[in-house]
C-alpha cells in the first residue's frame, strides 16, 4: 500500500497535467499530502478524499482545476489544512470538514469563487483559521457558527467575499 506522496509528485508536470481522476483505495497509509503534491494540475476534474482515513494535515491541491466538491468528513485524524491547501481551485464548490480539524491555515481556500462550507457549523474542536481563509469566495454561508473554545480568526479571512444570494461581505453572521 502506498504510505507516502512526495512535495510536488504530480505538481504541473507535462505527462501528468493531463492527470484527470486520484483515486486512493482503502488500507492505504497516507498520513500527509505535502505542499505541491497535485498543484496546478490544471485538468484534474477528482480527487476522491474518503479513504484517507490515516491523514494528519493536507497541503498541495492548490491551482487545481477539479471539479466539485472535497468532503473530508472520513478523514478522522485530519488535524491541520495547511497554508494554501486549495487555494485558487477555481471549480471547487462544496466543502465538508471532518470533525477532528482544529486548524486551517492562510489562503486555504482563498480564491475559489464557488467554495461554500456543507455546513454552517464549524468543527467542534476547530482551534484558529488564518488569514484570508475563504478570500474572494463568492458563494460563501450566509451563517457561521463557531464551536464554543475557538481561540483565533486570521486577518481578512472572509474579505472581498460574496454569500449566497448575493449579499456583500459584511451582510452575513458569525456566531461565537
Amino acid at each position: 500500500t502506498v504510505s507516502s506522496i512526495g512535495s510536488g509528485a504530480f505538481e504541473n508536470k507535462s505527462r501528468t497535467s493531463q492527470l484527470k481522476y486520484v483515486y486512493i483505495e482503502a488500507g492505504n497509509s497516507i498520513s500527509k499530502i505535502p505542499g505541491g503534491a497535485f498543484s496546478s494540475c490544471t485538468n484534474r476534474e477528482y480527487i476522491q478524499f474518503e479513504n484517507l482515513t490515516e491523514i494528519t494535515s493536507l497541503d498541495g491541491i492548490s491551482n487545481c482545476n477539479f471539479t466539485g466538491e472535497v468532503d473530508l468528513s472520513k478523514c478522522t485524524k485530519l488535524v491541520s489544512i495547511l497554508n494554501s491547501a486549495f487555494n485558487n481551485c477555481s471549480n471547487l464548490t462544496k466543502i465538508t470538514l471532518p470533525d477532528s480539524l482544529q486548524t486551517i491555515g492562510d489562503n486555504s481556500f482563498w480564491n475559489c469563487p464557488n467554495a461554500y462550507l456543507a455546513s454552517e457549523y464549524l468543527p467542534s474542536s476547530l482551534k484558529s483559521i488564518g488569514t484570508q481563509f475563504f478570500y474572494k469566495s463568492k458563494n460563501f454561508n450566509n451563517l457561521l457558527i463557531f464551536p464554543e473554545g475557538f481561540e483565533s480568526l486570521g486577518n481578512e479571512a472572509f474579505q472581498d467575499m460574496t454569500v449566497k444570494g448575493g449579499a456583500t461581505g459584511n451582510e452575513f453572521n458569525l456566531v461565537f
